[in-house]
C-alpha cells in the first residue's frame, strides 16, 4: 500500500501554523507586557508625584506667599527654603527642589548659579504654570539640570503650581526631584507580576491554540485517509469496470464472429442445396418443355406457371443467401 504522502504535508502545514502562532503570541504578549510595564510605571510616578505634591505643598507654600506682590523672594523666605532643604524630614524625600517664576525665572536654587538665569516654560514646566501637577523620570538632561547631573543619572521630577493663600491665583512654580529607588523598587514588583500574568496568560493561549490545531490536524488526516480510502475504491471499481468493458468487447467480437461465420454457413448451404436443387429443377423443366412441344397448350400453361414459381423462388434463395452476409461498418 503506498504511503500517505497527504499526511506529512498535513502535518507539516500544522507546524508550520504553530511555529507562526508561537511567534505572534510571544510578540503580542511582548507588546502587551511591555505596555502594561508603562502603564505601572506611569501609574507609580503619578501616585507618588499626588502624594509628594500634597506633602511638599504644605512646607513650601506658605514660604513663598510674598510672590504675590514682589517678584523677587525675600531673605528670609530664601533662608526658610535653605532650613527646608535640610530639614530631615522632607530630605529623606526630596534631594533637590527649585522655584520658577511663571516667566521661566529661577527664583530658588540649592545651585546659586542658576538663580536669575531665564529658561523657557513650555512642556511639563508650562503646563504646572496653568496649573497642572506634572512628575516623571528625568534623565536631567535639561539645560536647567547641569548641577543635578553631576550626583544622580535619573531623578523623578515633579512640578507643581504654587497659589496664594485663599486664592486660587498661580505665583509660582515648585520644581521637586525625588530619588526613584521607591518607584523603581514598585515598578520592578508590578512589572514582575504583570509579566507572570502575561506570561502565564500567553501560554495558555498557545496551548489552547495547540490543542485545536492538533484537533484540527487529526480531524483533517482521518478526514484524508477516508478520502484516500475512497479515492482507492473508486480505482478498484474504474478498473474493474475497464476490465468488464474488455470482457465485453472481446465477446462482442467473438460473438459477430460467430455470427458471421454462422451465416456465411447458412448462405453457403443455402447456395449449395436448395439453390443448386431450384437451378437442376429449371433445366429439367426445360428439358420437359422441348419434348411436350405445342401439342399440349394446357399442360405447357401449366409448365410455364411452374417454371415462373421455380425461378422465383431460384431468386428468393439467391437474395437471402446474399443478405446473410454481414454488412461493412
Amino acid at each position: 500500500m503506498a504511503a500517505p504522502a497527504g499526511a506529512g504535508e498535513g502535518m507539516s502545514l500544522a507546524r508550520r501554523y504553530l511555529l507562526l502562532s508561537l511567534v505572534v503570541v510571544i510578540f503580542g504578549g511582548g507588546v502587551a507586557g511591555y505596555a502594561l510595564g508603562q502603564l505601572i510605571e506611569t501609574s507609580a510616578v503619578n501616585r507618588t508625584t499626588s502624594v509628594t505634591a500634597v506633602y511638599v505643598d504644605g512646607f513650601v507654600a506658605p514660604e513663598l506667599q510674598s510672590l504675590a506682590t514682589t517678584p523677587d523672594l525675600t531673605p528670609d523666605e530664601v533662608a526658610a527654603l535653605d532650613r527646608l532643604r535640610d530639614d530631615a524630614s522632607l530630605s529623606s524625600t526630596i534631594v533637590s527642589f527649585r522655584i520658577w517664576s511663571l516667566d521661566g525665572r529661577v527664583l530658588y536654587s540649592p545651585f546659586s548659579g542658576l538663580v536669575g538665569q531665564h529658561f523657557d516654560m513650555t512642556g511639563e514646566r508650562g503646563l504646572a504654570a496653568n496649573g497642572a501637577v506634572v512628575g516623571d523620570i528625568s534623565d536631567l538632561s535639561d539645560p536647567e539640570n547641569v548641577y543635578e547631573r553631576q550626583r544622580w543619572s535619573r531623578l523623578i521630577e515633579i512640578y507643581l503650581p504654587v497659589r496664594e493663600v485663599g486664592s486660587s491665583r498661580i505665583i509660582a512654580v515648585a520644581e521637586f526631584y525625588q530619588l526613584p529607588d521607591e518607584v523603581d523598587a514598585e515598578v520592578t514588583r508590578d512589572r514582575l507580576f504583570a509579566w507572570g500574568l502575561v506570561g502565564g496568560a500567553t501560554i495558555l493561549a498557545y496551548l489552547a491554540l495547540v490543542r485545536v490545531v492538533r484537533q484540527g490536524s487529526a480531524t483533517i488526516q482521518r478526514q484524508q485517509g477516508e478520502l484516500r480510502g475512497r479515492v482507492r475504491e473508486l480505482s478498484d471499481l474504474l478498473a474493474q469496470n475497464a476490465r468488464l468493458g474488455e470482457r465485453i468487447r472481446h465477446a462482442a467480437a467473438r460473438t459477430t464472429t460467430i455470427t458471421e461465420m454462422e451465416r456465411r454457413r447458412i448462405g453457403a448451404d443455402l447456395h449449395d442445396g436448395p439453390s443448386q436443387t431450384l437451378a437442376f429443377a429449371m433445366l429439367r423443366l426445360d428439358a420437359v418443355e422441348s419434348r411436350l412441344g405445342a401439342a399440349d397448350a394446357a399442360a405447357d400453361a401449366d409448365l410455364q406457371a411452374v417454371r415462373s414459381a421455380v425461378g422465383d423462388a431460384l431468386r428468393d434463395m439467391r437474395t437471402i443467401a446474399a443478405g446473410l452476409r454481414t454488412p461493412e461498418l
